[in-house]
């Protein structure tokens, strides 16, 4: 490991936290640890998160110099977004019953989503420097149709987003019946395992 560090940025919401973790490694901490015993060369992370973020929110946030100066940087990009905007979608609709707020965050979330890898592409192409972005879809903890319709939709949407260089993690089936085995105990956010399966998901896409 005589070579330079590689700089791996993990943007996003609680999850990127690792909120539910506890004591735990989260899934930055392993993916880091993976990446580079695969690689076989230092990598050292830094985080740009913020818990209850939505994706419109961390669209404007990224507009900083020290956040763009990171992306700049950054050899490898973990992107975890989309949650709390359904999350809050969901709270309206329970009460609404109107389907178009739903129809609303699907449109929105994924066109912000698209806009900051967008965003990303811009700055990397200025500094002209290779990278990777890998980008996690989203699980459902809610056991309601309507809900598995709307994040089936939208992981579908985020897979049309992926170029040769943006890849994304398809946690939605490992997650999949296993709510009481991998989610911790707010029912929403990862626990141990949960965030295990994360890095496995993020690791198995490899570095190209």
């Amino acid at each position: 490991m005589n070579r330079r560090p590689i700089f791996y940025l993990a943007l996003g919401d609680s999850l990127t936290i690792g909120r539910g973790s506890r004591a735990s490694a989260d899934f930055v901490q392993l993916y880091q640890q993976w990446s580079e015993q695969s690689l076989k060369r230092q990598v050292v992370s830094e985080k740009f998160a913020k818990d209850g973020i939505t994706s419109y929110a961390f669209k404007n946030s990224i507009e900083t110099l020290p956040v763009i100066q990171q992306i700049e940087q950054a050899d490898i990009i973990t992107l975890t977004l989309g949650g709390n905007d359904f999350r809050r979608a969901w709270k309206v609709f329970t009460k609404s019953k109107n389907y178009d707020v739903l129809r609303s965050a699907l449109f929105s979330t994924t066109k912000n989503i698209a806009d900051i890898l967008n965003r990303i592409k811009v700055i990397k192409e200025k500094v002209g420097k290779p990278y990777i972005v890998r980008v996690v879809n989203l699980y459902n903890p809610v056991k309601v149709p309507i809900a598995e319709q709307v994040v089936n939709t939208f992981n579908n949407q985020l897979a049309h987003l992926q170029t040769d260089y943006v890849k994304v993690a398809n946690i939605y089936e490992r997650f999949y019946g296993q709510k009481k085995q991998l989610l911790s105990i707010d029912g929403y956010h990862p626990n141990k395992y949960g965030y295990q399966v994360i890095a496995q998901a993020l690791y198995e896409l490899g570095y190209r």
